[in-house]
């Protein structure tokens, strides 16, 4: 999994690093995102003097299932098995991953002798439009309109209009399409239908 670490603030709308902290990401064994971000914790930040790492993290997103005859709710990692960091340290963080065999053995090799790779400044609005703090994506509200036209109601699918490329309304799905983590990425999103599914 890739880790991001960094930190910053908004100027007319474009994102700018903060007091030299860096979004990053890292690559850790898929299905480990949040154990790995909890030894973080307690295995680095705890055992330094400083907060080396500001915030570990990887997105989630709600998304409607249909099983059983019903659609229900359910929650997926996205961009597994990549997790996001916040730092300004890291070689020191670095050093403190091959001292520490917990962490160590969750991480996938270097490339470029370094498990992290910095963010671009466009990668890290599309992460700064996700959700909250919690870094969950819930799912939107639309409004299908007696001419068929569709509305956004209500939800962060509000913040990828540009991004938007189909509304999959059997499914409940919102398909978006965006540069992300050195590729292009088409990543799935879920809503609900007023008046239908609320």
């Amino acid at each position: 999994y890739r880790i991001i670490i960094s930190q910053w603030f908004i100027v007319n709308g474009e994102a700018y690093p903060f007091g030299g902290i860096m979004w990053y990401t890292l690559q850790v064994k898929k299905g480990q995102e949040e154990y790995f971000c909890q030894m973080i914790q307690e295995k680095i930040n705890k055992k330094s003097k400083n907060t080396l790492i500001q915030e570990c993290f990887f997105l989630q997103r709600e998304r409607m299932k249909k099983f059983g005859g019903r659609f229900h709710k359910v929650q997926e990692i996205v961009f597994p098995p990549y997790i996001f960091v916040h730092t300004n340290q890291e070689k020191e963080v670095t050093q403190l991953f091959e001292q520490t065999p917990e962490l160590n053995e969750l991480l996938h090799s270097k490339q470029d002798n370094s498990y992290f790779t910095p963010l671009q400044k466009e990668e890290v609005d599309f992460i700064l439009r996700w959700g909250d703090e919690t870094h969950l994506l819930k799912l939107s509200v639309i409004r299908v309109n007696e001419d068929k036209t569709v509305e956004i109601i209500d939800g962060s699918l509000k913040n990828y209009k540009k991004e938007l490329e189909k509304l999959d309304l059997h499914r409940r799905t919102a398909i978006i399409q965006t540069q992300f983590l050195g590729e292009k990425q088409e990543i799935h999103l879920g809503f609900q239908i007023m008046g239908k599914d609320l």
